[in-house]
């Protein structure tokens, strides 16, 4: 039996970058515990549901979440 899912593609903007979720059914928590290995700079970040930006693209709503991340550090 085929069923479509109905959840929206979700993804981060980090910086201009768009990372989509691995899986649609996933939440935002499992996402970037999920990418992390691949964006060790999420680890340092804070996204909320609450940033979540609803989007139209080609038709089809998607949730953006958008990433800020800290500066880098310097010396002096």
């Amino acid at each position: 039996m085929l069923t479509i899912n109905s959840n929206p593609v979700s993804f981060l903007d980090l910086n201009g970058i768009r990372i989509d979720f691995p899986s649609r059914d996933m939440t935002l928590a499992q996402a970037i515990r999920a990418l992390t290995p691949r964006f060790p700079q999420l680890r340092h970040t804070h996204v909320y549901p609450e940033d979540c930006v609803p989007v139209m693209v080609d038709g089809e709503l998607q949730h953006k979440y958008p990433v800020l991340l800290a500066p880098p550090k310097t010396n002096g």
